[in-house]
């Protein structure tokens, strides 16, 4: 027998009300959504890593820097730090530019020290905001 539909399951005798069953999903998304900072600082470690590699004058160091900066942006837009997702778009168009190593760095370093603040606790919107209009400044810039 195949997969039951969401349908099925909750019109079987012994289903869970679904009021119940919204209930739980926001229960586990709060869970993930207040773990979330643990992973995201494990991962900007990775990426500031991958900023200041050795390698990042090589197309594949540039990939890994890359693709640490999206793994950041698209699980901070699944777990809702819209800020840390904001900041990481900005770095991450920032890797995009055909740029050279050391400018890279350089214009990569301010967005990821941008996200770090993001998800700490004592960073307030106000700060963030300012950073952000500092922040498009710079992109604009180049």
């Amino acid at each position: 027998m195949g997969r039951l539909s969401l349908l099925q399951k909750v019109s079987t005798p012994n289903a869970r009300p679904i009021s119940e069953l919204i209930l739980r999903g926001e229960a586990a998304a709060g869970k993930l959504a207040r773990s979330y900072g643990f992973y995201a600082a494990e991962r900007l470690v990775a990426v500031r890593r991958a900023a200041g590699s050795p390698s990042l004058d090589t197309p594949h160091g540039r990939y890994l820097l890359l693709c640490a900066i999206r793994d950041v942006r698209t699980s901070a837009a699944m777990a809702g730090s819209l800020w840390l997702e904001r900041f990481a778009l900005g770095a991450e168009r920032i890797a995009q530019k055909d740029l050279g190593p050391c400018l890279l760095k350089d214009l990569s370093m301010p967005f990821i020290d941008a996200m770090v603040m993001s998800i700490q606790d004592d960073t307030s919107d106000e700060d963030l905001e300012k950073l952000d209009v500092h922040l498009a400044q710079i992109e604009r810039a180049f």
